[in-house]
């Protein structure tokens, strides 16, 4: 099927996919970034964001949808390893829980050093290739 030429190949869009991944990692990953994100948008609830974010680039389907060549077989592998540890945090803090405390509190739970430190690891694998373009096909 041929693509408008005004509307991104499926394989662009799942590299801007890719390239959200990348930067919910980089969030996911960093408590300074966390942080940051706090401070410069207060109305929002970072911890829930970062539990429920996720969720919004790699949903229940995600093995059909996540594919090479935008994802490597080894990054999809790390993906599926970080999805794992994801739902059994975000499980865990979400029955301890009825509402999320502060950031600051969240930081020394072990669960949320659990997600922090996939989110590291999946951010690293995932940056031996980088972002890719959003405007074309790589």
């Amino acid at each position: 099927m041929h693509t408008p030429p005004d509307r991104p190949s499926e394989q662009v869009l799942l590299q801007g996919v890719r390239n959200r991944l990348i930067e919910y990692l980089e969030v996911a990953a960093s408590l300074e970034a966390q942080m940051t994100f706090s401070e410069q948008s207060p109305q929002v609830n970072v911890a829930l964001e970062v539990l429920e974010q996720w969720a919004d680039w790699v949903g229940p389907t995600w093995q059909e949808e996540l594919l090479p060549p935008v994802f490597s077989q080894d990054e999809l592998l790390a993906i599926d390893q970080f999805q794992h540890v994801w739902q059994a945090c975000r499980a865990r803090l979400l029955q301890e829980f009825a509402e999320l405390p502060p950031l600051a509190i969240l930081f020394e739970h072990r669960d949320w050093l659990s997600l922090r430190v996939g989110a590291e690891m999946l951010l690293a694998f995932m940056m031996k290739r980088g972002k890719l373009s959003e405007s074309v096909e790589m």
